[in-house]
C-alpha cells in the first residue's frame, strides 16, 4: 500500500434497498397499493351494477353508461396516466354487462342468476382492462398478480351479492305515493 492510503473494514456506509426479487420496497408498495386500488374499484362499479340490475324496470345501457362515466372520469382527471384505451375498454365491458343482464335477468327473487352476475361484471371488466393493456403495452406484471385481480374481483362481486337482500322491503306509504304517481 502507498502512503497515505487507509482501508475500512467496517460495515458498509451503503444500504440495500431492495427486496429479495431486486425490487425497492417503495415499488412493491406501489403495486400492491395498485392492485388493492384495482379491487376496490370492482367492488364500487359492482355495486353500481347491481344497484342498475335490481331496479326494474332495467335501462338497457345502463352498466355502459356507468363505466364509460366511471372511465371518462379518470382520463380527465389523470389524461397522461390512464390512457384512453383503458376507457374504451371499460365502455366495452359495460356493453357486456348489460348484455350479460338482458340474458340472465338477474333479481334478488332469482339468486342463481343474481350471484352469477355479481361475480360475472368484475371479471368482464377486468379482463377487458387488462386485455387492453396487453395490446396496448404488455402488461408488466406476472399473470399471477393480474390473473389473480380478474379472480378476486370475481369472488368480490360474488360476496357483495350476498350482501344485498334477496327480497326488498315495502313501505305501505312508500307503495302508495308510486301508485298514486303512476296513475291508472
Amino acid at each position: 500500500m502507498s502512503a497515505g492510503t487507509t482501508t475500512s473494514r467496517g460495515p458498509s456506509t451503503t444500504t440495500n434497498t431492495t427486496c429479495s426479487r431486486g425490487r425497492s420496497p417503495t415499488t412493491r408498495a406501489r403495486g400492491e397499493s395498485a392492485r388493492l386500488a384495482l379491487i376496490l374499484n370492482a367492488a364500487l362499479l359492482t355495486g353500481a351494477a347491481l344497484l342498475a340490475a335490481q331496479r326494474k324496470p332495467y335501462f338497457p345501457g345502463t352498466l355502459t353508461l356507468v363505466f364509460g362515466l366511471s372511465a371518462g372520469a379518470m382520463v380527465v382527471l389523470n389524461g397522461d396516466i390512464y390512457p384512453r384505451d383503458q376507457a374504451i375498454a371499460f365502455v366495452l365491458a359495460g356493453a357486456l354487462c348489460d348484455g350479460l343482464c338482458a340474458w340472465l335477468r338477474p333479481t334478488p327473487q332469482r339468486p342463481a342468476q343474481w350471484r352469477l352476475f355479481s361475480a360475472l361484471v368484475p371479471v368482464i371488466l377486468y379482463a377487458c382492462y387488462f386485455a387492453s393493456i396487453q395490446l396496448n403495452f404488455g402488461i408488466g406484471w406476472r399473470i399471477h398478480a393480474w390473473l389473480g385481480i380478474i379472480v378476486m374481483s370475481g369472488l368480490v362481486g360474488f360476496l357483495l351479492s350476498m350482501v344485498v337482500p334477496t327480497s326488498t322491503p315495502t313501505t305501505p306509504g312508500l307503495d302508495r305515493v308510486n301508485d298514486e304517481m303512476a296513475g291508472p
